[in-house]
């Protein structure tokens, strides 16, 4: 879905860079179909594969709540592919790319942790 997404970015030459901008686009998918919907953090993390780099919140409390968003959106992502693992375990090729789904998520989800705890000491230096 992502890769999908990215190209719809790219037809529409939108190029969301702040929350507001992210949030429009988001909210723009609404009257799609449900597998074309998408969610902020959805598409900050498009714009972060699409460039190769996080994307740089406005300050620490905002990276804090984009983490917090994130790690919930993916722990979703992940139980969706654990169900679907246990649905299709007699599709030994779909069982294979659902291992790697979830070995990227698990990456995702580390990477955001790791930048949640980056932004609370942020956070926290400051006050």
């Amino acid at each position: 879905m992502l890769n999908l997404a990215l190209f719809a970015l790219n037809l529409t030459g939108m190029e969301p860079s702040s929350h507001e901008e992210r949030k429009q686009f988001a909210d723009s998918t609404k009257n799609l179909p449900a597998w074309a919907q998408l969610s902020v953090e959805e598409i900050e993390m498009m714009e972060e594969q699409a460039a190769s780099q996080p994307v740089a919140p406005a300050n620490a409390s905002e990276g804090i709540a984009s983490m917090q968003r994130r790690i919930h959106l993916l722990n979703q992502q992940i139980a969706q592919v654990l169900n679907a693992q246990e649905e299709q375990a007699d599709n030994e090729s779909l069982v294979a790319k659902l291992s790697q789904d979830f070995k990227d998520l698990s990456a995702q989800l580390r990477l955001a942790r790791e930048r949640l705890a980056h932004y609370q000491a942020q956070q926290k230096s400051r006050n």
